[in-house]
């Protein structure tokens, strides 16, 4: 039996922190948009916008075609073109084995950049999770199940 899935808890500075690197991934890549999702599709933060997609349904999405691709390469990296307007290419960015990093660009943009910017952002953004502790809290773990519900019945 798999091992349950790292819960995220994380604080509003590590939010902060998160934004912050996305942010200057923003300034200093040809990207649009980033995102940083965990392998269910959950965006944990996010910074510009994309016109073409839904960025919840597009998370979704990418967290499915990550874990599959992970599935058969060992690679931390992706890059997905499509040739066609309109349409966001995606670069992803393995932060962990739980979270990825998504960098929207479009056609124009220039890859290695994108490559090498975006490396550099999920190393940063590794040790902010690291930092945070955000990885020894366990799905599935009595410990857990038990603190969530004494802290639901508190009142009770």
């Amino acid at each position: 039996m798999p091992s349950p899935r790292p819960f995220y808890s994380l604080t509003e500075e590590n939010v902060e922190e998160i934004e912050t690197v996305l942010d200057e991934l923003i300034e200093t890549a040809p990207i649009g948009c980033a995102l940083v999702i965990d392998q269910t599709g959950y965006i944990m933060a996010r910074r510009g916008a994309s016109d073409n997609a839904p960025l919840e349904e597009l998370a979704a999405i990418a967290a499915g075609c990550f874990t599959a691709f992970t599935m058969i390469s060992t690679s931390n990296e992706m890059d997905v073109n499509f040739r066609a307007k309109g349409v966001d290419n995606i670069y992803f960015f393995r932060v962990n084995p739980q979270t990825i990093l998504l960098a929207l660009h479009n056609n124009g943009a220039g890859g290695e950049t994108i490559r090498t910017k975006g490396l550099v952002s999920a190393g940063r953004l590794r040790n902010v999770l690291r930092k945070a502790g955000a990885e020894s809290v366990e799905l599935g773990a009595t410990r857990f199940i038990t603190e969530k519900l004494d802290e639901m019945f508190k009142n009770v």
